[in-house]
């Protein structure tokens, strides 16, 4: 499945014709500081390092490919709609990205998001592994440990990533992800799919937004 992403991607884009996402405007939205002294900049080095960590969103950085997928969801674009919607779909993806954590930083005990200050760099390398091994793989949700896709990592790191995922504290980080978590029920749930029609909302919405305007 993880060699698949672009595949997926487009489909869902397809059924994101059919969606729409409601977002607020920050055009504030900025790199992480490097000293973190309040809640924003705690949201803003979550959301770098969960960037990072992204399986979906390494296709954001992608411009042949986001540019295709938008004429997918609307083939009467011109060039510059394009452009913008290109534009859009990038910031929108981090900003609502920022938006939720921020929000988490927010609600949740102040262990739970240092918990995932740690180990996101872990998950960047692992996931990293995963979407540029050059066969396809996947996670097994009815026997983890049996998972193709922790053949692609050290044994130490598929322990590590076993237990990251097993550890209902980062049950609200891994869908971001594209990682199995656990459900409210602490049942394993597969929420890559929902990843990907989630991305390809956020880039229908960037879409519309650019219909009939033009880039500056």
């Amino acid at each position: 499945m993880y060699k698949s992403i672009k595949n997926a991607f487009l489909i869902a884009a397809s059924v994101a014709c059919t969606s729409t996402l409601a977002a607020s405007q920050n055009e504030n939205f900025s790199t992480a500081p490097s000293l973190i002294e309040t809640p924003e900049q705690k949201a803003q080095v979550l959301t770098e390092k969960a960037l990072k960590a992204d399986l979906i969103y390494s296709d954001f950085q992608d411009k042949e490919f986001l540019e295709s997928t938008i004429f997918t969801i609307d083939n009467s674009l011109n060039k510059s709609e394009i452009e913008c919607a290109v534009n859009k779909a990038d910031f929108n993806y981090k900003r609502n990205l920022y938006e939720i954590l921020l929000e988490y930083v927010n609600k949740y005990p102040e262990e739970a998001t240092d918990l995932w200050l740690e180990n996101l760099d872990f998950l960047a390398r692992v996931n990293s592994k995963i979407v540029n091994y050059p066969d396809v793989v996947d996670f097994n949700i009815d026997d983890l440990p049996a998972s193709s896709a922790l053949n692609t990592m050290t044994d130490e790191e598929s322990l590590k990533l076993q237990s990251v995922i097993l550890d209902p504290r980062f049950s609200k980080l891994l869908p971001f992800l594209g990682l199995p978590t656990l459900d409210k029920n602490n049942q394993l749930v597969n929420s890559f799919s929902l990843s990907v029609l989630y991305s390809a909302a956020i880039m229908k919405a960037s879409t519309d937004e650019c219909k009939g305007n033009s880039i500056t």
